[in-house]
């Protein structure tokens, strides 16, 4: 269960309107998403003091709120935008994203993005041409994601359907899927590995960037993504270590390479050198090549 601030009251919470009937599929949906996610379900407005998250639907679509002074927004994954429809209408070619993890090369090409978060930049690689595996792990954030894939498989535009359909999301650590994988790579001939487990061609890794230290604020999504995401225990030691094995494993698993987001004057991700960057104005990709043995 989602940690809470004490026993009356939760930190998040699934909230519906009282007037529902029983059998509303709003309702259901509900009640489905509170039992999965261990929350409670509240039906109408309650009193939200000490609650920092609400989950519900509005307009059929999934939405966080956050009641925090620092993320005090409500964001959902919605790849029918018109924001994410003007993306996907680019030259994307020239996007630093789509060079980096391989440019012209989509078709056939697997790639695993292996911090999902919103799936934003999934969206763009799958609009690109390449077949994708969003990989995310917080329960939240994946329910976020399902609903919005749900959504934009059904829309009945011909292309935002085909980008979808190159989509698929799956709740998982990074880190364990990597190391499994790997470790049945090493009983298996390639080419089994990659119709039994989906092994990548590249794996993408974004991990959340650090606080900026300048007053300007982070799009509200980047605000409620990192207060949700945040970490209590404050062990800086711990995370990088963790960075350090997320690298590690991806590049065992990767069969061509890893592509790194990071803040352009940010240091390299657990101190490692890429092979290859591509640079742009407020953010760059590291490439890591993949060892010698994986390579295709």
């Amino acid at each position: 269960m989602i940690d809470s601030i004490n026993m009356r009251v939760p930190v998040m919470a699934v909230q519906v309107e009282a007037e529902l009937a029983e059998d509303d599929p709003q309702l259901l949906a509900a009640a489905g998403l509170a039992a999965e996610l261990s929350l409670p379900l509240w039906r109408g407005n309650k009193e939200t003091a000490g609650v920092e998250f609400i989950l519900h639907y509005r307009q059929n679509r999934l939405m966080l709120r956050s009641f925090l002074p620092d993320a005090n927004a409500e964001i959902c994954v919605d790849f029918l935008s018109d924001k994410m429809k003007w993306r996907q209408g680019q030259h994307l070619q020239k996007e630093l994203l789509v060079r980096a993890v391989g440019g012209r090369k989509a078709k056939g090409q697997q790639i695993v993005d292996g911090t999902a978060g919103m799936g934003q930049d999934g969206f763009i690689l799958a609009a690109a041409g390449f077949t994708v595996l969003m990989l995310e792990n917080n329960p939240v954030i994946h329910a976020l994601l399902k609903d919005g894939l749900q959504r934009a498989e059904s829309t009945t535009e011909p292309l935002l359907a085909a980008i979808a359909n190159r989509l698929t999301l799956r709740q998982a650590d990074s880190c364990d899927y990597f190391l499994q994988t790997d470790q049945q790579t090493d009983q298996q001939t390639d080419q089994q590995t990659d119709q039994q487990t989906g092994a990548g061609d590249v794996v993408y890794l974004d991990p959340m960037f650090p606080a900026r230290k300048k007053s300007a604020k982070v799009n509200k999504n980047m605000q409620v993504l990192q207060t949700l995401l945040a970490r209590k225990s404050g062990d800086v030691n711990g995370e990088d270590e963790e960075l350090q094995q997320l690298l590690a494993s991806a590049r065992r698993y990767a069969r061509k390479r890893v592509v790194v987001k990071r803040p352009r004057l940010a240091p390299f991700l657990a101190g490692e050198k890429p092979d290859l960057q591509i640079s742009g104005k407020s953010s760059r990709f590291d490439i890591y090549l993949s060892s010698p043995v994986r390579i295709s």
